[in-house]
C-alpha cells in the first residue's frame, strides 16, 4: 500500500494513495533438475527455420522473455518448453553465432494456450543478420560484394576470455588506377575492443582479400592470424588465443 502522511490538527494519519497488488501462479517445482509438483500448463514448442545453410540451429537459444522459460533447439532447430502458463509471451531466439557476435536477438510474439502447440520461427540469413547489424556500404563499387563481418572471441591458453583485449585487423594496399592515370594504393587497419567476455565483432572487412589479426592483452600478444573471407560467406569466425610466453631455460619466466 502507498500511502503518504497527513496533519489535519488533530494528529498525524495515513492517508491511502495507491493498492499494489502482485502475485502468481506455481508452474513447477525443481530441486536437483527432479520435477517435485506439476501445476499443469502448456507444452509449447519452436521449429527453427533457417535462410541458409551457413545457420547453426543446434545451440540456439529460445527464450520467453521476462518469464524464464529458456529452451536450446537441436541440430534440427527443435526446442520445447513444458509446464508453461497459458498467455501472450515474447519470443527471442539467438544462435550461438548472435551470441558470439553481439548480435540483437530475432524476436516475435507468440500466444500459449493450454493445447500443445509449435510455433515455426524464421531467422534471417546470415548476409541479412550482417546487413541488419553492419549496415550497408552507400557506395558500393560496381562488381565489388558487399562488406563481410568479423567476429570471435579472446581467450588465453586456458580457455578463459580476455576481458577488454585489444583486436589489431589490417589488410595490405590494394591499387587502383584512377580517372587521370594515376596508380592509387589503399589500405585499412583498425582496432576492436573486446567486451568484457572477450567477444569482438569488425564490420566492413572486405571479402576475398588477405586479412591479418593479432589480440593484445594482458602485456602478451596473440599469434598472428592470416584468413580470407570466401565470397559466398557474409560473415567469418576467427578464435583468438593469447598464450603464455614458453618458459626459459632453467625454469625462469
Amino acid at each position: 500500500i502507498g500511502s503518504v502522511r497527513s496533519s489535519m490538527g488533530d494528529g498525524d494519519r495515513l492517508v491511502p494513495r495507491a493498492i499494489f497488488v502482485s502475485g502468481g501462479e506455481v508452474a513447477e517445482i525443481r530441486r536437483a533438475g527432479q520435477l517435485l509438483y506439476d501445476g499443469g500448463g502448456a507444452t509449447w514448442g519452436a521449429r527453427l527455420r533457417r535462410a541458409d545453410t551457413l545457420t547453426v540451429l543446434a545451440g540456439a537459444t529460445v527464450e520467453l522473455t521476462g518469464s524464464g522459460y529458456v529452451a536450446t533447439a537441436d541440430s534440427a532447430g527443435a526446442a520445447q518448453l513444458m509446464h508453461v502458463l497459458p498467455g501472450r509471451y515474447h519470443v527471442a531466439v539467438s544462435t550461438p553465432m548472435m551470441r558470439e557476435a553481439r548480435l540483437s536477438p530475432i524476436e516475435r510474439d507468440v500466444e500459449i494456450r493450454d493445447v500443445a502447440r509449435v510455433d515455426t520461427v524464421a531467422l534471417p540469413s546470415v548476409e541479412a543478420l550482417v546487413a541488419r547489424q553492419c549496415g550497408r556500404p552507400r557506395a558500393q563499387p560496381a562488381g565489388e560484394p558487399l562488406p563481410a563481418m568479423l567476429f570471435g572471441t579472446v581467450t588465453d591458453d586456458a580457455g578463459r576470455p580476455v576481458a577488454g583485449a585489444t583486436v589489431a585487423l589490417s589488410y595490405p594496399p590494394r591499387a587502383r588506377v584512377v580517372a587521370d592515370g594515376r596508380v592509387e594504393a589503399t589500405t585499412s587497419s583498425a582496432d576492436i575492443t573486446a567486451d568484457g567476455d572477450g567477444r569482438w565483432r569488425a564490420c566492413g572487412v572486405p571479402r576475398d582479400r588477405p586479412l591479418e589479426l593479432r589480440a593484445l592483452g594482458d602485456g602478451r600478444a596473440s599469434p598472428l592470424a592470416r584468413v580470407r573471407v570466401d565470397p559466398s560467406l557474409g560473415a567469418l569466425r576467427v578464435p583468438l588465443i593469447i598464450r603464455r610466453p614458453a618458459p626459459m631455460p632453467g625454469g625462469s619466466q
